[in-house]
């Protein structure tokens, strides 16, 4: 691996986790009583827990062994701040241990490369009362869950991508609702900016999915809102799993996924 030659180094190879430190900062911590209980004495994993906004909460579970440790965690949900009786996604997300990662071609005006693996864990038709994981932990470097009622997620903003996916990112937000029993998810989305990407699991097994948007902030002259129209959107696997990518423009849009 490479060690940066100076301060100006340092900085330059650490921005892809400086950026998602960023769009971290309104997290705020929370008691959601993991088992088992790190402070103790009882693993050498531990767990921490934060609230991102009203529908989504990030855990995160750091192994402090030497070497990789099979562990299983139980956490409360309510903590997180999530409404009991929706749909709930389980994303998890992994850095690369810095060490790892190739820097040679990195400069202070390369672009911020995304560095962060993150793939859908779990789909829960409504909030469980608690939730639990086990795999074997790498060493000294964090593993995060993204608990989160929004069907999508926030992939980039203008061609920009996010380090995390989020709802709420950017001065993007996404909120909405899932129907379990169709497949149909309706969602309301505000973008400050000229074009955002959404990212959600794809419907099913299908190649392509019907995708629709009305404007909300603009009204016909008798008052009322325009009809929906098709949407860009297409099947992406280029992060494993099968994943619908919807690009939205400028506006706050309520979107309907088929």
């Amino acid at each position: 691996h490479m060690h940066p030659r100076s301060e100006a180094d340092f900085w330059t190879h650490a921005m892809p986790w400086i950026q998602a430190i960023f769009e971290l900062r309104d997290r705020r911590f929370v008691n959601v009583r993991p088992r088992p209980r790190w402070w103790t004495g009882e693993t050498e994993l531990e767990v921490q827990a934060y609230n991102l906004d009203k529908s989504s909460g990030l855990v995160v579970a750091m192994n402090h062994e030497e070497g990789p440790l099979e562990e299983k965690i139980t956490f409360e949900t309510a903590p997180l701040g999530l409404k009991k009786g929706k749909p709930t996604w389980i994303w998890r997300i992994e850095f690369p241990h810095p060490y790892t990662v190739d820097y040679s071609n990195v400069t202070d005006i390369s672009p911020i490369r995304r560095l962060a693996d993150q793939t859908l864990l779990a789909f829960h038709d409504k909030l469980p009362k608690t939730l639990n994981h086990s795999e074997s932990w790498p060493a000294n470097n964090p593993v995060m869950f993204l608990v989160t009622q929004s069907p999508a997620l926030v992939e980039s903003v203008d061609g920009k991508s996010s380090q995390l996916w989020l709802p709420d990112s950017y001065g993007v937000r996404v909120t909405g609702v899932h129907d379990n029993a169709t497949g149909r998810i309706d969602l309301h989305v505000t973008n400050e900016h000229d074009t955002a990407s959404l990212l959600l699991p794809a419907p099913g097994e299908r190649k392509s999915a019907e995708v629709t948007l009305r404007r909300l902030d603009r009204m016909h002259g008798a008052g009322v809102l325009p009809g929906f129209e098709p949407v860009t959107s297409e099947i992406t696997e280029a992060y494993g799993p099968r994943l619908l990518r919807c690009r939205i423009p400028k506006g706050s849009h309520e979107l309907m996924v088929r």
